[in-house]
C-alpha cells in the first residue's frame, strides 16, 4: 500500500489534479485508490496547516481562522485523530491519494517530521510527487495568481537566490528546486520523490492529468472523468483589471475570504482571452542563469540524468509583453463582466453605463474602476 503525496508545486496544473481527485472520488476505490474523507475540500492543505509550526501564520491558517497557539493545537489533535482513526478502515492494498501545493511552506526540519510522523501512522509506503516548471515561466503563472491573491506587486522577477516576499512565499526559496527538494529528499528519501516536469514535451501525452495518472500508477480511463483545466491563469488586460480592483474587494474580510472577489476572478477568468504576462528574452534568460547549477543537480539527482538538463524547451524570442490597462478597455472588461453574469430580468450592462455616464470624469480609469466596484458588488 502507498500514499502518494502530492505537493505542487504550485502553477504546475496542481488545481487541475484536484479537481481530477474529487470528481472522481466514487471511481477512484474502484480502481484501487482512494482520497481520505477527513480531507474534504480539493485542495488537502489542512495537512500542511497540521504539519506548519504554531508561529507559521500563512493564508490557509488565516482562512481557517487558526491564528492563536491553542487553536493550531485543538485543530492539529483533532485532525490527527480523525485520519489515524479513517486510515484503519481503509480497505487492505488501497493506494491513498493527497494533494496539496501548500505543502510547499514548510521549510524547518520541525514541521518535516511532524509531517512524517503522522504520515508513519497511516501505514502506508509514502510517496512524493512534485512537479516543476521552468521558472521564468512559472514566475510569470505565479505573478497572476500573485494578483488573484490580492498582492500590489509589479512584474520583476526577483533575484533567484533571495526568497519572495508575501504572506506564503517569504518563508521558502520557491523555484530553487534543489534547496526546495533537498528536506523531502531527506525526510522520504531521494528515491520516494516522483520529480514530474511540468512541460508538455515532457509529460505523458502532453497532458498534467495523464501524466500525474501515470507518476501514480493509476490506470485513465473507464468511469474516470477528467475535468476541465482549473485556475487558469489571467491574461495582460484582466490582470490590471483585477489589480485595480483591489481596494474595493479585497482579499479578507474580518479574517474571512472575501467570497465577492473570489467571484470576481472566476468571472474575470471567463472573459479572460488575451496573451499572458511575458518576461523579455533577455530577462528570462538571466533569471534562469541564477537556477543553473540548481536545475542541473535536479536533474541529475532525481531523474538520472547525466547532462543535468532539466527542462527542455528554450526561451522563446517574443518581444517581453506587461499587463496594462486604460480607461476605455476597463469599460469593455466590465460590459463583458456583466454580460457573463446571471440576467435575471435586468441589462447589467445598461445599469453600467449609465452609472458611467453620472461619474464627474468618465474617462478616468480609477473612477471608471470604482463605477464598476459599485454595480458589480451587489450582484457578485
Amino acid at each position: 500500500m502507498t500514499l502518494y503525496l502530492h505537493i505542487g508545486v504550485s502553477k504546475t496544473g496542481t488545481s487541475s489534479i484536484q479537481e481530477f481527485l474529487h470528481i472522481n472520488r466514487a471511481a477512484l476505490p474502484r480502481h484501487g485508490f482512494l482520497v481520505p474523507a477527513t480531507l474534504v475540500s480539493r485542495n488537502h492543505r489542512n495537512l500542511a496547516i497540521y504539519a506548519l509550526d504554531d508561529d507559521v501564520i500563512d493564508n490557509p491558517k488565516i482562512a481557517a481562522q487558526l491564528t492563536t497557539p491553542a487553536a493550531i493545537a485543538a485543530f492539529r489533535m483533532a485532525f490527527g485523530d480523525a485520519l489515524i482513526a479513517e486510515s484503519r478502515t481503509w480497505p487492505p492494498g488501497a493506494h491513498v491519494v493527497i494533494s496539496a501545493e501548500q505543502m510547499t511552506h514548510l521549510t524547518r526540519p520541525t514541521e518535516f517530521a511532524r509531517l512524517k510522523g503522522l504520515l508513519d501512522e497511516l501505514g502506508h509506503a509514502v510517496r512524493i510527487v512534485v512537479y516543476v516548471r521552468r521558472q521564468d515561466l512559472h514566475f510569470t503563472s505565479a505573478y497572476s495568481q500573485g494578483i488573484k491573491g490580492g498582492l500590489d506587486i509589479d512584474l520583476i522577477p526577483p533575484a533567484a537566490d533571495v526568497a519572495e516576499d508575501g504572506p506564503d512565499h517569504g518563508r521558502f526559496h520557491s523555484r530553487d528546486y534543489a534547496r526546495f527538494l533537498a528536506p523531502w529528499a531527506a525526510t522520504f528519501g531521494t528515491p520516494y520523490v516522483i520529480l514530474r516536469v511540468f512541460e508538455r514535451g515532457q509529460m505523458q501525452g502532453g497532458d498534467v492529468i495523464t501524466d500525474f495518472a501515470q507518476a501514480i500508477g493509476l490506470p485513465m480511463g473507464g468511469d474516470l472523468l477528467r475535468p476541465q483545466y482549473q485556475n487558469l491563469s489571467l491574461d495582460l488586460r484582466t490582470i490590471a483589471y483585477l489589480r485595480g480592483m483591489t481596494a474595493h474587494f479585497p482579499r479578507f474580510i474580518d479574517g474571512k475570504r472575501n467570497k465577492r472577489r473570489v467571484r470576481l476572478i472566476a468571472l474575470l477568468e471567463q472573459v479572460s482571452d488575451g496573451p499572458p504576462p511575458r518576461l523579455e528574452p533577455e530577462v528570462a534568460r538571466a533569471f534562469l542563469a541564477g537556477f543553473t547549477e540548481g536545475n542541473q543537480t535536479v536533474a541529475r539527482e532525481f531523474l538520472g540524468r547525466a547532462d543535468g538538463r532539466l527542462f527542455h524547451d528554450p526561451v522563446a524570442d517574443s518581444p517581453g509583453i506587461a499587463p496594462g490597462l486604460d480607461a476605455e478597455q476597463a469599460v469593455q472588461i466590465t460590459l463583458r463582466l456583466c454580460g457573463a453574469l446571471p440576467f435575471a430580468g435586468r441589462d447589467h450592462a445598461a445599469t453600467f453605463r449609465q452609472a458611467l455616464a453620472a461619474c464627474d470624469d468618465p474617462a478616468d480609469l480609477s473612477a471608471i474602476l470604482g463605477v464598476a466596484a459599485r454595480v458589480l458588488r451587489p450582484l457578485l
